[in-house]
């Protein structure tokens, strides 16, 4: 314990102090720049990619909104990859009940190894049509929105019309 206190009174642990300190402060005044021309560069390019999805968003909602044919396609895509997403819950909940009907099952590395790659390909699968039953979704309940509005818009230019 004296030895540490009796360090930290010489001259030597001061002036390394002043000079690190220093040190430290002329870094950071030329890395902080840098780092906040790089906070800006993502800040726009993720601006300008959230803009661009949204004008892509909006565009497909207004496709869909003025051609019927493609919002009934989509509701059978949607249709379609809802059984699909219950074939791949079902069948993985079916795999999963194997080693318990069938103990004697898991009698080398290998099954152990195709049991779990079955899994994982059966709930990548179920995932997969899961979100791009979200995405469909999506879609449709902004439409459903942008139609009602208008509506919602129609029945009061027409309400303060009849007033």
């Amino acid at each position: 314990m004296d030895l540490a206190n009796s360090f930290f009174l010489e001259p030597v642990w001061w002036v390394g102090l002043l000079i690190s300190s220093v040190f430290a402060v002329l870094i950071a005044k030329l890395i902080s720049p840098l780092i906040d021309k790089g906070f800006s560069k993502i800040s726009d390019w993720w601006r300008i990619r959230y803009e661009k999805r949204k004008k892509a968003f909006d565009g497909a909602v207004d496709y869909l909104l003025n051609s019927p044919n493609e919002q009934l396609m989509f509701e059978i895509i949607y249709v379609k990859d809802l059984i699909m997403f219950l074939v791949f819950i079902v069948s993985d909940i079916c795999v999963s009940f194997i080693p318990k009907f069938r103990p004697d099952y898991f009698g080398s590395p290998f099954k152990v190894l195709l049991f779990t790659l079955v899994h994982i390909f059966l709930i990548v699968g179920a995932l997969n049509y899961f979100f791009k039953m979200l995405r469909i979704m999506k879609l449709s309940n902004a439409c459903f929105k942008r139609k009602y509005s208008e509506l919602r818009d129609k029945q009061a230019e027409e309400s303060n019309g009849e007033s």
